[in-house]
């Protein structure tokens, strides 16, 4: 067996040493989270675990298991949301989990509502969720899409709102505000005139830099469901997918057994 060979064989279980590890960690990632969130709702009262009740209150975001949880997806968010169907199995654990989104950078909210909008355009979420995700209410990211409506990522996110809730009136006027600058001129006009309001005002800012509250016109009076007479059941939580535990060695074994046998039949 020559030098070339060798090196072949070596890069190759590197290569598979690596990509066992990167599956671990994956799975062992989404498994933290998906604990975190299952920790901070049973830790809410039963009596409050519906929709209204995860969004406007904020008691529940106090807990350290959600300054944990924010931790996780400042740096792996996408992932996360492309897999929400097992990192949050619960309605109540994707409000969570999309709150817990809102300490994202303002840039990078928008990239997460842009794959929010592809995954309700799919029905791998609600529409529900995603409507509330569009109105934060978060000062990092409130106002958001009206303070960059002329961005294409915002166009873009408007646009195919627009064809997701084409019967509902107060979504596509929602937009509608957005897309011809009204919004951002009305929030601008608003602080203009209220010079005593002790609330941050906006200066032009950039993506980035939306530390300020909007006027309750953006809400458009577009709310989620009544709040349910009753406690809605939980839906049960799915098993997370189980990554096979053989031993790396064994694995690395086999493949440089089979890439020796390849070479010893060329070489014969």
């Amino acid at each position: 067996m020559n030098i070339k060979s060798l090196c072949l064989a070596a890069n190759l279980c590197i290569n598979a040493m690596l990509l066992i590890c990167v599956a671990r960690a994956d799975t062992s990632q989404i498994a933290a989270v998906n604990k975190l969130l299952a920790n901070i709702e049973s830790n809410i009262p039963e009596q409050y675990r519906y929709p209204e009740s995860i969004i406007e209150g904020k008691n529940w975001q106090q807990a350290p298991e959600f300054n944990q949880l924010k931790s996780i997806i400042s740096t792996s968010w996408p992932y996360l949301l492309s897999n929400i169907q097992v990192v949050a199995p619960t309605e109540i654990n994707k409000l969570i989990l999309f709150s817990s989104f809102q300490s994202l950078p303002a840039d990078e909210y928008l990239s997460f509502l842009d794959q929010a909008v592809a995954l309700a355009e799919v029905k791998t979420i609600d529409k529900r969720l995603l409507q509330w995700a569009l109105m934060p209410g978060d000062k990092n990211v409130r106002g958001v899409l009206a303070y960059n409506y002329d961005k294409p990522v915002s166009k873009d996110i408007l646009t195919r709102v627009e064809k997701l809730f084409s019967n509902d009136p107060n979504i596509l006027k929602f937009c509608g505000a957005i897309l011809s600058g009204e919004s951002k001129k009305t929030a601008e006009e608003y602080f203009k005139n209220n010079i005593n309001d002790p609330r941050p005002k906006p200066a032009n800012k950039a993506v980035g830099q939306n530390d300020f509250e909007l006027p309750s016109y953006l809400s458009n009076g577009t709310k989620l469901a009544p709040r349910p007479a009753t406690t809605p059941p939980r839906v049960a939580e799915q098993p997370l997918p189980s990554f096979p535990t053989v031993p790396v060695a064994i694995v690395v074994a086999v493949i440089v057994g089979i890439l020796l046998f390849i070479l010893r039949r060329k070489s014969t």
